[in-house]
């Protein structure tokens, strides 16, 4: 069985074994990730609802799921009953409210990654005062980064943080896409 490498998105190769892969397939792949980045441009709330809608049923069936092997008795060993159940919980509730109203979940998603974004660079920069790491010059940039990154999220309109956001990943996917382009053809059929 010959190996082919294709790109799935950010820095993550995923390794497709078979015997053979037409060289259309990776290549419809890159079409389809640059025609994402086009529509992520153009409509960045339909497409920022569209992608949330996604995350909700995935959510929501991933809930369903958690039950299913609970109800089966069938959990991975050592996992607490209780932390199913609160799992499963917010999960349908998640589920529910971002398939119900998913700009409203992708407002709430905007604020979160603002939230992370601070809590990641004062953890950062925690660690770069503590000392007893080796990169500590790189941490606190990290940090201030992602604290500057943080505050900006929260200080901006969500709706255009929001819009913005869904345009830069699209203008990452088409950048991936036409790169991506390479990888989906091999000099041996020429």
């Amino acid at each position: 069985m010959d190996n082919m490498y294709v790109m799935a998105g950010e820095n993550e190769v995923i390794i497709m074994q078979s015997a053979r892969i037409p060289p259309f397939v990776p290549l419809t792949l890159r079409v389809l990730t640059i025609l994402f980045g086009i529509a992520a441009i153009i409509w960045p709330i339909l497409i920022g609802e569209v992608i949330v809608l996604l995350f909700g049923i995935f959510i929501f069936i991933t809930a369903v799921g958690m039950f299913s092997a609970l109800y089966a008795q069938e959990i991975p060993s050592g996992a607490p009953k209780w932390a199913i159940i609160i799992a499963g919980v917010l999960g349908l509730i998640i589920g529910v409210w971002a398939i119900v109203d998913p700009l409203q979940m992708g407002f709430s998603l905007y604020y979160l990654i603002g939230i992370w974004a601070i809590a990641t660079g004062v953890l950062q920069l925690y660690y770069a005062l503590k000392g007893g790491i080796q990169y500590r010059t790189l941490m606190a940039i990290s940090a201030v980064i992602s604290l500057l990154f943080g505050f900006l999220v929260l200080a901006v309109n969500p709706l255009l943080g929001w819009a913005t956001l869904i345009q830069v990943t699209g203008i990452f996917a088409i950048i991936d896409g036409i790169i991506g382009f390479g990888f989906g053809i091999d000099p041996r059929d020429t």
